[in-house]
């Protein structure tokens, strides 16, 4: 049974190269902001990843893996009953108008979602998974 397991690992992985090196239109890399990786998705949402305004703010930058280059995306913020947003952002860092109304925002029970990460990708534009996140002060 452990080999029959270990084999069907091996030929998806082997099978998921492929299709990335084929350069399949379905692969998209992983976007992280600094180490806060990006939402898994159920139901056809994100779900949110529980953090800090610090570490959001120390993250600072967007990072596509492997060898892909952020060149924009946007964010909403939703805090005490109001939402702010969505703006669009160009580049792969935050910028002081989006660290700003982070800390205007530093509530409990903050969310912040990150969408339309758009990143340069072997040559094509793709749009990566979107990043939530919960926080508080």
């Amino acid at each position: 049974m452990k080999k029959a397991t270990l084999f069907l690992a091996l030929l998806v992985s082997m099978l998921s190269m492929r299709s990335f090196a084929q350069g399949s239109a379905a692969l998209v890399p992983t976007v992280t902001l600094g180490s806060i990786e990006a939402s898994k998705i159920e139901n056809g949402k994100a779900v949110p990843t529980f953090t800090t305004t610090d570490r959001i703010i120390r993250s600072a930058k967007f990072m596509a893996k492997p060898n892909g280059v952020i060149t924009g995306y946007s964010y909403t913020i939703a805090a005490g009953g109001n939402t702010y947003g969505p703006y669009e952002v160009k580049g792969a860092e935050l910028t002081e108008q989006v660290i700003s109304k982070i800390k205007e925002t530093r509530t409990m029970g903050v969310s912040l979602f990150f969408d339309k990460i758009h990143v340069n990708y072997n040559g094509k534009e793709v749009v990566a998974n979107p990043i939530a996140l919960k926080y508080d002060q």
